[in-house]
């Protein structure tokens, strides 16, 4: 990406009036910015700070919330948007101050954090949290609004789903509008269906504020289709995750070529695992 300097200007002077020190524009996170920002964003706040895994970075836009870690064991780059921010608070200790953002898909926590870039930070990222609330739309009521226990496919809808590997995944964000994308999926015995994503994609911003989702499966050569509603949620087990992420990104066979899933080529952040309960299905053979 080719950065003119008045873009780089302008994140120069926009990182300074949030208070960045001089000792801030030495992080390679920081140097990487004007690669990262657009040409319509604007920085508010931006704090750097020690966190469990080492030095991060916390950026407010007026469009999204950025975490960085640039460094050479971590390359973390992780991208939230306002809807997702539980709440954000502000501790100060003698020289160094500490931020705890809360979001619905983990807290980011970083301490002997500058107290002028932290104030900045926290005053400009609640400020965006109540335009956000002023802004928010209700989607479409659902009749319940917690997964329950899955619901029992029929032998064949079992049969069918273990026999592909491949859906399509349909969310809903906070206007009410629908997402489709297509995952793959793994399952287990009690009826849980799992995919996987990153942080920063549209379906995880979705499933962290409205759960209600479906997965359609199908397969044009034997002409059946299986269509199934359920809740959406992240899974929290460790182990399990693991699991899931390895069966999901394995390499696969396409016709004469080994090819590994899409998703390891995106850039939006961290992977999370998404269960889905399935409350309702519909198994159609066409043929």
């Amino acid at each position: 990406m080719d950065i003119d300097n008045d873009h780089e200007a302008r994140i120069h002077s926009e990182l300074v009036a949030a208070r960045m020190t001089k000792y801030g524009f030495l992080k390679p996170e920081i140097k990487y910015l004007p690669e990262l920002i657009r040409e319509d964003e604007h920085i508010g706040g931006a704090v750097y700070g020690r966190y469990d895994k080492g030095s991060g970075v916390l950026v407010a836009t007026n469009q999204r919330i950025l975490f960085l870690d640039l460094s050479p064991f971590a390359k973390v780059s992780n991208e939230l948007s306002y809807d997702m921010v539980s709440g954000i608070s502000l501790s100060k200790k003698k020289l160094h101050a500490k931020v705890d953002l809360r979001t619905k898909l983990g807290d980011y926590n970083l301490h002997l954090a500058n107290v002028r870039c932290a104030s900045h930070l926290v005053n400009f990222i609640e400020t965006k949290q109540i335009e956000q609330k002023q802004l928010s739309k209700t989607p479409p009521p659902h009749k319940d609004a917690e997964p329950g226990k899955p619901c029992q496919l029929s032998k064949e809808a079992q049969l069918f789903l273990a026999s592909n590997d491949i859906a399509t995944f349909s969310s809903i964000d906070q206007d009410g509008t629908v997402h489709g994308s297509t995952v793959y999926y793994a399952f287990d015995e009690l009826g849980h269906i799992f995919i996987t994503t990153q942080i920063g994609t549209t379906k995880a911003h979705d499933v962290a504020n409205y759960p209600q989702v479906a997965v359609t499966i199908t397969n044009t050569e034997i002409l059946r289709t299986l269509q199934i509603s359920g809740f959406a949620e992240f899974e929290t087990d460790k182990k399990l995750s693991e699991k899931i992420y390895r069966h999901i990104l394995r390499p696969r066979m396409h016709g004469k070529d080994v090819v590994m899933p899409p998703l390891l080529y995106m850039e939006k952040g961290e992977y999370i695992i998404i269960r889905v309960t399935p409350s309702s299905f519909a198994y159609h053979d066409y043929k």
